[in-house]
């Protein structure tokens, strides 16, 4: 059986579905059972804990194969997902111990510049001091992240991103979630770090084009400076240490360290990740076209 935490979120929910398209079954780690019943999750079960009372997870781990180990960067990620991983741990002794498939990020390492980057060093560094075989994805870019612009930028043709020339080689969660799929199911993954990248780096600007293209729109990237979009996401309510994060991760971008192109999701699951234009052809509808 394989346990999915973070159930609800973009991975976790897409990693089900391939799974539930391969026929395994999987089971869900949820907050608040009833507040996601079964019907909605594919092909599984559904079983409340949290992270924050580590005594919940037992049940959830039971008779659990592996797991995939991922939730929301925020300052409570090192503690909650190490209680997670001592949860697995301490399910583990006697029997054949859980394989934990991790949901890293952009810049992952001790020295990183990045809070996160180092937030995910310090539980990637808890799960091997445990002992038990896991596997690493790290990815520097959601596709998805793009579907945030609002105002959609075919409807008001430009796109207001703050990263005036970065290169970043983008990923289609929907690959993540193929590759944790296949990490799940093979303990011939354990020990690996998965760089998880789209087949080639692109700008905003480059975004804008692709735009244009798919819906003969006129689109264009004009972006704000790092300050403008600062003050516009403390304007929106964002929490400051979240402002901080991306802010970190933008910098780092403008200075090529999301351009790196990986063979990772191909090496994995055999097959190309998606390009940029394939994601926005499909995705056109929620860009406003």
């Amino acid at each position: 059986m394989i346990l999915i935490t973070g159930a609800t979120g973009l991975v976790g929910g897409q990693t089900a579905r391939v799974l539930e398209g391969l026929g395994v079954a999987s089971r869900a780690l949820v907050r608040r059972e009833s507040t996601y019943g079964d019907s909605r999750w594919p092909s599984g079960e559904v079983v409340a804990g949290d992270f924050e009372r580590p005594e919940s997870l037992r049940t959830a781990l039971d008779g659990i194969d592996a797991a995939l180990l991922v939730s929301p960067a925020t300052p409570a990620m090192v503690r909650q997902q190490s209680a997670f991983v001592e949860a697995a741990a301490r399910v583990s002794r006697g029997r054949r111990p859980i394989r934990i498939v991790k949901v890293s990020g952009f810049l992952t390492g001790p020295d990183s510049p990045s809070r996160s980057g180092r937030w995910h060093a310090e539980i990637e560094a808890r799960i091997e001091a445990t002992g038990l075989p896991a596997t690493c994805l790290r990815m520097p870019f959601f596709m998805q992240n793009l579907l945030r612009s609002d105002p959609p930028p075919i409807v008001s043709g430009i796109l207001r991103l703050p990263l005036p020339s970065a290169q970043i080689a983008m990923v289609d969660a929907r690959d993540v979630a193929t590759v944790a799929a296949h990490c799940l199911l093979d303990d011939a993954h354990a020990g690996k770090r998965y760089l998880l990248t789209g087949p080639e780096a692109a700008s905003i600007a480059d975004v804008a084009s692709c735009l244009a293209e798919a819906s003969g729109c006129p689109v264009r990237h004009e972006p704000d400076t790092l300050d403008e979009a600062r003050s516009a996401w403390a304007a929106a309510g964002t929490p400051r240490w979240r402002i901080e994060v991306v802010t970190e991760f933008y910098r780092s971008f403008e200075t090529g360290a999301g351009e790196t192109v990986s063979s990772d999701v191909r090496r994995v699951t055999g097959t190309p990740p998606s390009s940029l234009a394939r994601f926005v052809r499909e995705h056109l509808s929620s860009f406003g076209g």
